[in-house]
């Protein structure tokens, strides 16, 4: 049997349903000022059709214009092929409004009926993607703002009650009465909300402009949302689909992700649209969408109701007169105490609502505790195991350390003896450790082979109040001796006009070749601070001690080098130095204390 011909989308009588959506575009366009906003809507517009035409095969008729007392009215119809197979016509009508801004209205007819599969006409004509400003009556935007959805089925942050003043315009626009949008309330937070996308295949689909808009309500809102929105609660983790009025269909209260129940309000939504008659605006779209389908004219349904004949006269009866006086009198009273019972009802259903949302958001909250404190005891155990185990092996650290260090100490005692050649220890290099870091200062001032003029002998006394004291006094005359050393190595060199060596190209190559009079080891110097601490102007303006001025003329400069005197347990003291041998002969010690401010300790 040969295969039937595809029907003609523009024949007469084709089956199928019409939509429409009507709407505002705000008058702050960017838009050239010699034309109306209806000629510039129109002219906008038309410059996107041929790019639909290759990628949805729009085809659109000229634009037709027409003029009263200085505003336009701009109409052209358009023809594409739906992605899912159905052929579909509309018909565009654009009008200046009163206030400066552009009216719209878009009437469209699918040959397949309209569903869910289908793009919306208002974004293939270009209105939703080209001007996301367009809104429906109520001031619902074609397009949902930015955050509330990244992309199709992926849930993003924002919502309803993120920011006060777009919570205040979402209440009354839900309650406006020309609203032509459906508008999803969608109640969650991360993961939550995410199950929505990959749960339900519809929820993406509810994005139609035109017909739905989509509101995310963040979980930690939800109890401000109940307070706003007394008359279209959320359940929690849930969606409500405001329906909008006039269309005879009540809101619709989903508990859990269901893609049946979101088809079936978006199907029942959609059979409201196309069962509606339009009006105004839209009413001409329709018409002209008939026009463009050949199909014979509506005539317009009068919303004035027939007049009835009036009433012969009638001579007046006294005693009737005043028995309907009365008879009104009683209903009146009867009226407004309907009124208060009503209005006493309404106050009790709300206090109702506010007292089981506040019990359930109560459960919610005890229910998150709950979990939360036996994560927490959880989480405790083993941050308790993990200190443990940190203290073990820092005391190990610092064992081993403590044992590297008198051995690099004994190694240098004992290359000063084979360098001196005697049979007992240099006393300049096995002295006894002052009392006190101050005394410690002294003592190397007397050695006169370092510069300490920029040292605060108080920040360094502080160290004298921590148990490790005594520990510390003897890695930092350690330390001392051995920059002494070095300066001492440099100076003879110079003196006998040899060629400085390898080993005394810096500090650092200087220990590291365990000359005599080294008694520290490689691993506690460093000639630099990290990029982020010689990068910041405070922590830079902290390591910066006073110089001689044939070092620097303005008398000051930044001491990076350093030696660590505790790796590990704070105050971590260090000792920062400045090498200007190679210039001046000098060798500056600038600071011994605590650790200087840094990213790490602040």
């Amino acid at each position: 049997m040969p295969a039937e011909p595809a029907p003609d989308p523009l024949a007469p009588g084709m089956a199928g349903s019409s939509l429409f959506a009507v709407g505002g575009l705000q008058r702050t366009a960017p838009f050239a000022l010699e034309r109306t906003p209806a000629e510039r809507l129109a002219a906008a517009l038309a410059e996107t059709f041929p790019s639909r035409e290759q990628r949805v095969g729009l085809r659109a008729a000229e634009w037709e214009y027409a003029f009263d007392r200085g505003r336009a009215t701009a109409r052209t119809t358009c023809t594409w092929r739906d992605a899912r197979g159905g052929d579909v016509t509309a018909g565009v009508v654009l009008r200046d409004a009163e206030d400066g801004g552009c009216e719209w209205a878009v009437a469209a007819e699918r040959t397949r009926g309209w569903s869910v599969e289908a793009a919306s006409p208002c974004v293939v004509v270009g209105l939703a993607e080209v001007f996301p400003y367009c809104t429906d009556p109520a001031g619902f935007a074609l397009m949902p703002p930015l955050g509330c959805f990244d992309a199709p089925g992926e849930v993003g942050e924002g919502g309803l009650c993120g920011d006060g003043g777009a919570t205040s315009w979402v209440v009354e626009a839900l309650d406006h009465p020309g609203r032509q949008v459906a508008v999803l309330l969608l109640e969650g937070s991360g993961r939550s909300l995410k199950q929505w996308g990959k749960r339900s295949g519809l929820l993406a689909a509810m994005i139609w402009p035109g017909l739905t808009y989509t509101v995310i309500i963040p979980s930690a809102d939800r109890a401000e949302a109940l307070r706003l929105l007394p008359a279209h609660p959320v359940p929690a983790r849930g969606a409500r689909i405001v329906m909008p009025p006039g269309h005879g269909l009540d809101d619709v209260v989903i508990a859990q992700p269901s893609a049946p129940v979101l088809g079936k309000a978006f199907a029942d939504l959609i059979g409201a649209r196309t069962a509606q008659q339009p009006c105004g605006l839209a009413a001409e779209a329709v018409d002209l969408l008939d026009q463009r389908l050949g199909r014979p004219r509506q005539p317009p349904i009068s919303t004035i109701p027939p007049q009835a004949p009036p009433a012969p006269a009638t001579e007046t009866d006294p005693g009737q007169t005043a028995r309907l006086h009365r008879k009104v009198t009683d209903l009146t009273a009867l009226l407004e105490q309907t009124r208060r019972q009503l209005s006493d009802a309404r106050t009790r259903l709300r206090a109702a609502n506010d007292r089981a949302a506040a019990a359930e958001h109560q459960a919610a909250l005890l229910r998150e505790q709950a979990a939360a404190a036996e994560q927490a005891a959880t989480l405790q155990a083993h941050l308790d195991r993990v200190l443990t185990e940190h203290d073990k092996l820092l005391e190990e650290v610092e064992r081993t350390a403590k044992e590297r260090d008198d051995a690099v100490r004994e190694r240098g005692i004992l290359s000063a003896r084979l360098a001196a050649l005697t049979p007992a220890p240099d006393p300049g290099i096995a002295e006894a450790v002052p009392a006190t870091f101050p005394a410690l200062l002294q003592l190397v001032r007397e050695w006169g082979t370092l510069e300490l003029d920029g040292v605060d002998e108080q920040t360094a006394a502080c160290l004298d109040h921590y148990p490790k004291a005594a520990l510390w006094r003897r890695k930092s005359l350690d330390s001392l001796r051995t920059l002494s050393s070095y300066v001492l190595a440099v100076r003879e060199a110079s003196r006998h006009g040899t060629a400085v060596g390898p080993h005394l190209a810096d500090v650092l190559a200087y220990v590291r070749s365990g000359a005599p009079g080294v008694l520290i080891s490689a691993n506690t110097v460093a000639l630099d601070e990290s990029d982020a601490t010689g990068a910041n102007s405070r922590f830079r303006a902290a390591r910066t001690f006073r110089v001689r001025p044939q070092t620097d003329p303005s008398g000051w400069a930044f001491f990076a080098s350093h030696v660590r005197i505790e790796a590990a347990r704070p105050p971590t003291p260090r000792l920062h130095f400045l090498d200007d041998t190679a210039r001046t002969g000098l060798l500056y010690i600038g600071y011994l204390g605590p650790h200087l401010p840094s990213s790490r300790t602040n």
